[in-house]
């Protein structure tokens, strides 16, 4: 009924009146009316109007205020799902669930190397053990969550441990190993003999799959020393070298599955 009156209303206004309608919102909303998905960069600053038939100066910059700030989300939006697909593309199961998190605080040093991450929604998927990706290889592991927030322990951390497997190229069977950190940005494979497996440098260290934590092997890094152990000459003395570098990481993805109890139908 309201729509019906206005529109009787402007049926009786005299053209001069009506006709400024268009333009005014034209100039008003040209700025919204020229967003566009595919395009990376802003539309230019319109004028503002001049005129007294134009909207006021105050709610133009309101608009395009608000206009600018909605788009410069939009990128950050469209950056992190790039990421996200990114690193799915590269795991060795399609679909595998990843929950995409913000790096906060990164942290190298003898003592501690760990992340501070802050997921962009479901904090409540998180819990300690989970595997952490960046750039497409496990990098460590979650240890502990918070209310908006989770640590990750680095691989190299001294107090991180997993298992992991050797491979290499034209190998058909992968070496099962214990690999911990060192707390330099390096690795090492622990209590592996030297008479049973052949290890080279170069040689390529995944993590192993894990029920509930990790359904197939994904990348670590590479073997980057191997020599005999001094303390047990019949051990090898393995260092490992992640192939990401924590310090340069904006993002991360967490591996989130099903619990081992889930697994075994308990």
């Amino acid at each position: 009924m309201v729509l019906v009156l206005a529109g009787a209303v402007l049926l009786l206004l005299p053209e001069d009146y009506t006709q400024v309608f268009p333009e005014t919102f034209r100039r008003t909303f040209s700025v919204l009316l020229n967003i566009h998905p595919g395009r990376s960069e802003a539309p230019p600053l319109p004028k503002a109007p001049t005129n007294g038939q134009g909207v006021a100066q105050a709610e133009y910059e309101r608009l395009y205020t608000a206009y600018q700030n909605t788009h410069a989300q939009l990128l950050e939006i469209q950056r992190r799902l790039s990421a996200l697909q990114q690193i799915q593309a590269a795991l060795p199961v399609a679909g595998s669930p990843l929950l995409l998190a913000s790096v906060t605080n990164v942290i190298l040093s003898p003592e501690e190397q760990g992340l501070l991450i802050q997921p962009t929604s479901r904090i409540e998927l998180l819990r300690p053990g989970q595997y952490v990706l960046g750039r497409d290889s496990v990098i460590g592991s979650i240890t502990a969550v918070y209310r908006t927030t989770a640590r990750v322990r680095l691989v190299t951390d001294a107090q991180h441990r997993m298992l992991v497997a050797i491979g290499r190229p034209g190998r058909k069977t992968l070496i099962r190993a214990q690999m911990e950190g060192v707390g330099d940005g390096t690795a090492r494979i622990v209590n592996l003999s030297r008479k049973e497996h052949d290890v080279r440098r170069g040689d390529t260290v995944y993590a192993a799959a894990r029920p509930g934590f990790l359904a197939t092997e994904v990348l670590v890094g590479e073997v980057a020393t191997v020599q005999a152990d001094p303390d047990h000459p019949l051990l090898w003395d393995i260092r490992v070298r992640p192939i990401c570098r924590p310090e340069t990481l904006r993002d991360v993805a967490v591996v989130v599955m099903e619990t081992p109890a889930s697994v075994n139908g308990n």
